[in-house]
């Protein structure tokens, strides 16, 4: 069987992370041979690092686009208005292209890695492939587009993988019993805290073993509640410190996003916030940390939590769908109900008081994490729906 797996973004972090990980599981199934394509050179260096498949470049699928349709971008500005219809003049040679690649591969599966590759899935079905659609982003936005959205997702995959049950939801009722819902895979082999020396880690990052560590995973992103986090600094203690992964702050910049956070980091004491950027290894990180704070604004599967929880981590999340339903509050973390950096700041307080539940918490975590994100688990699942397709 051949898989052509089609992978859409330009930085590091869940989709690829995920993505690399189910296919160094299932290019080691027999009788399955895999090629991984994608058109960013970053992205496709990091995967040809990390994998023994081919990896190809590929066309832009066009997902400024996709995004708008599944309601993760509103056109609110007169650049996002000229970037969408820009892209969308480009959206019928973006596909004309792919499916001229895919008639030329001739895979039997083409799976692709993301709700908004609406282009690369027309291409594989005028192509004649059999799709598989990975639902990782949970369809939003305005009625019409859930709907709309959800329609075109259903009617064009022959069969679709949603990484929670809210994702499987927001696509609408599974009519013709094409959804399966399989989470992410984790990288258990790495994520192992006894494989790392905790204290060593901390000074590495230029901490004390008197500081109370908290971790984030999104970076300065609106979704991922980046001022929230910031802002949670100023109902602390002193001792409490915010380490913050991912996308980094801007020195100069004329986003307001960016400019509120360098307004609330004026407030607090040097060094209460440390920015680290990407990072392609984050055990270190979480081996250093004490807690993980994922405090997601819009509905998002909460990848980092159970990253955390393989590390033995309590977390501390916002309640929001898709993030909260996965987390039993003070059983494996705490839910804050108040999407607030002063509600979040009172929950970590709250949490650094009482270190026993807090190692309680992550014991259990790391039980739910074993049972739903092991790779090997999560690579047969996936083969399996593809010999549903393909007999």
């Amino acid at each position: 069987m051949k898989i052509l797996y089609l992978h859409h973004g330009t930085v590091l972090g869940g989709a690829p992370l995920s993505l690399l990980y189910l296919v160094r599981e299932v290019e080691r199934q027999p009788n399955l041979k895999v090629t991984l394509a994608c058109h960013s050179s970053e992205m496709q260096q990091f995967f040809s690092r990390n994998l023994q498949s081919a990896v190809q470049d590929w066309t832009n699928p066009c997902t400024f686009f996709g995004r708008y349709f599944i309601g993760y971008v509103p056109l609110d500005t007169s650049e996002r208005r000229r970037l969408f219809f820009r892209e969308l003049l480009r959206v019928p040679r973006s596909i004309f292209q792919q499916y001229r690649r895919i008639r030329k591969l001739r895979p039997d599966i083409v799976h692709i890695n993301s709700s908004v590759m609406f282009t690369s899935a027309v291409a594989a079905r005028l192509a004649g492939a059999k799709l598989v659609w990975h639902v990782r982003e949970p369809v939003q936005g305005e009625p019409w587009k859930q709907k709309l959205s959800g329609w075109f997702i259903q009617h064009l995959a022959h069969k679709i993988i949603t990484i929670s049950e809210v994702e499987a939801k927001r696509l609408g009722a599974d009519r013709f019993d094409k959804i399966r819902v399989i989470y992410n895979p984790i990288n258990m082999e790495n994520l192992r805290s006894e494989l790392f020396d905790s204290a060593a880690e901390r000074q590495k990052l230029g901490f004390s073993a008197t500081d109370k560590l908290v971790v984030t995973l999104g970076g300065v992103t609106p979704r991922k509640g980046a001022l929230e986090q910031v802002e949670a600094m100023q109902y602390v203690d002193d001792s409490v410190k915010l380490i913050m992964a991912g996308p980094p702050l801007l020195s100069e910049s004329t986003d307001a996003y960016h400019q509120k956070i360098h307004q609330v980091l004026k407030q607090l004491p040097p060094g209460k916030v440390t920015f680290v950027g990407l990072l392609e290894n984050i055990a270190p990180l979480l081996v250093a940390a004490d807690v993980l704070t994922f405090t997601g604004m819009t509905p998002h599967f909460p990848r980092p939590v159970f990253e955390a929880w393989l590390m033995k981590k309590p977390v501390v999340v916002f309640d929001m769908e898709g993030i909260s339903n996965q987390v039993a509050n003070g059983s494996n973390g705490m839910v804050v109900t108040e999407l607030s950096g002063r509600a979040l700041g009172a929950a970590l307080a709250a949490v650094f008081k009482d270190p026993l539940a807090m190692q309680k918490m992550g014991e259990v975590g790391r039980l739910k994490a074993q049972e739903r994100c092991n790779p090997l688990s999560v690579a047969q699942q996936v083969v399996s729906v593809y010999r549903e397709i393909v007999g």
